[in-house]
């Protein structure tokens, strides 16, 4: 039988599109020749169905925390005809790509071919390779070359494609060294930070630094890339914000002659990092058996590192946020914002920039959303802007920020938190509240995000 038919044999039902905790039904439909299937959480068996309705009850637990749900056919034999699987409080993805190796001669490959697939077999907007961290041109059919490597040691090549409506997809494999002319594509990336002066560690220097379950988990390559700061802003920001960049405009007016205001405002990002804003209004989507979820809208790039950066773009007004008149749910769009820094396997932020007045509709609590994104290793900044006191101390201690120079103050801080990130990869899919740092890494790595 061909994999498309064996995947039929049992389906989800039952989609966790949103963020997911506690008791929840769980329902899938199967192929005439299933007759049990075992539904497993994070590995553990939750409950087997034999009979319809094919339906049952998962806990998810108390605390906002990534899963991996699994739905296991087997026929009447109890011979297993196979499993599907979905993330819950992970990134999903609402488009697929493939990265297979090409042009192999004298023990090298010298090229790669990136296929994708869509809901809507669209083609991407902009496609970014990277081999090793380096960045790779790629052709309009999605072919790059290789440069030349050291076949003995392994080798990361990623892509990353992003389609209209901010939709992205991503793909990676190893190659090299202990595969030889094998690869391997279940990769985990895990965002670390580097103590104070120290230069960007080896593969082979990590040697049993990282464990999943006390066991120790292979490093196959480290890398330092690109940076992604993901905000969220409270509507009671606007105003306050808008006056801080007034106020960088008015010292470029009668300051320096013929200095843009974007001189007097701090960058934080370099030119090819991103940064992106998750809208505070969520959309509700309805699914077919009859759930509602709240989707957040993200937008495209906001990095405008000639004029001025983080302080330029989030002083600057932003019709398509402003505009919106529903109701805000601030750690939703925060906990949403973690899910798609962690997805970026790249340097990573989470900003939340308060007014004096928030008002928040969420079912989840700041606590809740701040652990959450220390398990995902995303760190969380918060900045309070304006002279009241009401937005903290629910989200912790944060920047307070009034006037310009507060502003560039605070910029500094998200550099200070980027610039010591790096990516590892290890061999294998883990969740990330599975991974631990060993004793060895003390003093030269420790978590980005904390935990």
């Amino acid at each position: 039988m061909g994999g498309d038919r064996l995947e039929r044999m049992v389906t989800f039902l039952t989609l966790f599109l949103g963020l997911t905790v506690g008791p929840n039904a769980v329902e899938v439909a199967v192929d005439q020749k299933v007759a049990a299937v075992e539904i497993r959480l994070d590995g553990a068996v939750v409950g087997r169905l034999e009979e319809s309705p094919w339906r049952l009850e998962c806990d998810f637990g108390p605390s906002l925390l990534p899963h991996r749900l699994e739905a296991v056919a087997f026929d009447e034999r109890g011979r297993e005809l196979t499993r599907v699987e979905q993330g819950v409080n992970l990134p999903r993805l609402a488009a697929e790509a493939t990265l297979a190796l090409t042009d192999y001669s004298d023990g090298r490959y010298y090229g790669a071919l990136l296929t994708w697939r869509t809901f809507d077999e669209a083609d991407p907007i902009e496609v970014m390779f990277s081999f090793d961290g380096e960045e790779l041109d790629v052709t309009a059919e999605g072919r790059v070359e290789i440069p030349d490597h050291d076949p003995q040691r392994i080798h990361i090549l990623s892509a990353e494609l992003v389609f209209e409506d901010e939709i992205r997809a991503r793909a990676e494999l190893a190659f090299g060294g202990q595969y030889g002319e094998a690869v391997s594509t279940e990769l985990t990336a895990v965002a670390v930070a580097l103590s104070n002066g120290k230069r960007l560690p080896t593969v082979a220097s990590l040697r049993g630094w990282f464990l999943v379950e006390g066991k120790e988990a292979r490093v196959v390559a480290v890398e330092k890339g690109r940076s992604e700061v993901l905000a969220v802003r409270d509507r009671s920001s606007f105003e306050k914000l808008g006056d801080i960049g007034r106020e960088a405009f008015h010292q470029a007016a009668y300051g320096r002659r013929g200095a843009s205001s974007s001189l007097y405002l701090r960058g934080g990002l370099e030119k090819r990092d991103v940064l992106r804003y998750v809208h505070t209004s969520p959309r509700s989507v309805p699914s077919e058996a009859g759930t509602v979820t709240k989707v957040f809208p993200v937008t495209g790039n906001y990095n405008y590192h000639r004029r001025g950066g983080i302080a330029f773009a989030l002083s600057s007004p932003h019709p398509e946020e402003s505009a919106l008149r529903s109701e805000q749910w601030l750690a939703s769009a925060v906990a949403l914002a973690g899910l798609k820094a962690a997805a970026t396997n790249r340097a990573r932020a989470v900003l939340l920039v308060l007014g004096d007045e928030p008002v928040d509709h969420s079912t989840l609590g700041p606590e809740t959303v701040r652990e959450f994104l220390r398990v995902l290793r995303v760190p969380l900044l918060v900045w309070r802007v304006g002279e009241g006191t009401s937005s903290l101390p629910v989200w912790g201690e944060g920047q307070s920020i009034t006037r310009l120079k507060d502003l560039n103050r605070s910029v500094k801080s998200v550099e200070s938190v980027l610039e010591p990130q790096i990516m590892v990869w290890l061999d294998g899919y883990f969740l990330p509240q599975k991974i631990e740092l060993a004793a060895a890494a003390k003093g030269t790595l420790e978590f980005s995000g904390g935990l």
